[in-house]
């Protein structure tokens, strides 16, 4: 047993109302065994009789309880904060302008990553041929939502994808002779850009973006973090980063299975999470585990990517599908199921909600929570 920690001299909040008028209560001092709070008060009363103690003087600082994030992307963080920031920019010129001014003030940068791009920005829609003039390297501009990237044509180069079709669950967006125009969204994040970003970052490159985003989030106040879509080059990353030394982070994972039309290839993924779990859980790793599996069964509303009951408009190409294919995520959902793996589902169409809810009613079978993120129409809610 690990000797007692003994915090005090601090103000260690021990309870809040939510109303802004009533007073909250503070104590000095706190014991800690083990990493769970067992006690807390004045330093004499705590601390009186116990021998081995080790003590830490916070000096009159604040202790309150930490945030957890339960919804993140921690290697996509950490890649972001180097990243052009668009965030900012209200039309085409201003993204334009910040572009231009980064790539003149770093001439020795392969590639232009940036973020922060909103579809509103760009109403009349964005091609290749919008951003090419800025600069001759590679521009990888990612929506705010992450579910559409747009490129320059040295970008769609790299990527080599002109004779690629769409992948399962994505779209390729195309110019009327068949080459692509610079926007690939959905399905096609999943199994062409996330992938590319991820591999073309050397191994060393990914550990120090995610020790970035972990620092991010510890001067934030947070302790703890919910990843909703690794993968094998994030969860390597990840791995050695936990094996070289402790951090001030717990981090629950859910593992990305990315659609395919290849039935064994789905359930394939989903079995390797399951091995993952079975080696990384709160039995035997209590600060890295791997929970579940992730499906992201459709796209979002601004982008007209959400699967819907009924078309965004009568145009043919404004009823989008959705990302996983009912036939191919039910096997999904009940393998995952059978192995015990949590199961969060995305889904933000009222038809993929209850695509989704209703694949969960048919293969829930071993009492566990699963969950929909981005549950979002009242008919649905009522049908729970």
């Amino acid at each position: 047993m690990t000797p007692r920690k003994l915090f005090r001299n601090g103000r260690i909040l021990t309870e809040a109302d939510a109303r802004y008028d009533t007073p909250v209560q503070f104590v000095d001092s706190m014991l800690v065994q083990d990493g769970k709070i067992t006690a807390l008060g004045s330093h004499q009363d705590i601390a009186d009789g116990i021998e081995e103690l080790e003590v830490h003087d916070l000096q009159q600082r604040v202790v309150l309880p930490s945030f957890i994030d339960g919804h993140m992307h921690l290697l996509l963080l950490g890649q972001s904060l180097r990243k052009v920031d668009l965030t900012k920019c209200n039309n085409l010129e201003d993204i334009r302008l910040t572009i231009k001014a980064f790539a003149t003030a770093n001439p020795h940068v392969d590639t232009i990553m940036c973020r922060g791009w909103m579809h509103f920005m760009t109403p009349d829609g964005v091609t290749a041929a919008l951003i090419d003039d800025i600069d001759p390297r590679p521009i990888f501009i990612d929506s705010s939502t992450l579910h559409s990237c747009w490129c320059n044509s040295a970008a769609l180069k790299v990527l080599d994808i002109e004779d690629m079709p769409d992948p399962a669950g994505g779209k390729i967006h195309r110019y009327a002779d068949g080459k692509p125009s610079g926007l690939l969204d959905e399905g096609a994040m999943m199994s062409i850009i996330w992938p590319f970003q991820t591999k073309s970052s050397p191994k060393e490159e990914r550990i120090e973006a995610i020790r970035a985003a972990i620092q991010k989030y510890n001067a934030a106040g947070y302790t703890g973090l919910v990843e909703m879509a690794m993968d094998e080059e994030g969860w390597d990353a990840l791995v050695t980063l936990f094996g070289e030394s402790d951090h001030a982070i717990r981090i629950a994972a859910y593992w990305l299975i990315r659609p395919t039309t290849d039935h064994e290839e789905n359930l394939r993924q989903v079995r390797r999470a399951g091995k993952l779990s079975r080696k990384f859980n709160s039995s035997t790793s209590s600060n890295l585990r791997l929970v579940g599996v992730k499906l992201i069964c459709d796209g979002i509303i601004d982008a007209c990517t959400a699967y819907l009951s009924q078309p965004y408009s009568p145009l043919p190409a404004c009823f989008p599908p959705p990302i996983w294919e009912r036939g191919y995520l039910e096997p999904v959902v009940k393998e995952a199921d059978g192995l015990g793996l949590q199961i969060a589902l995305h889904a933000i169409g009222d038809a993929a909600i209850k695509m989704a809810i209703d694949s969960l009613e048919r293969h829930h079978l071993r009492g566990m929570f699963h969950l929909v993120s981005h549950l979002a129409t009242d008919l649905v809610v009522s049908h729970l």
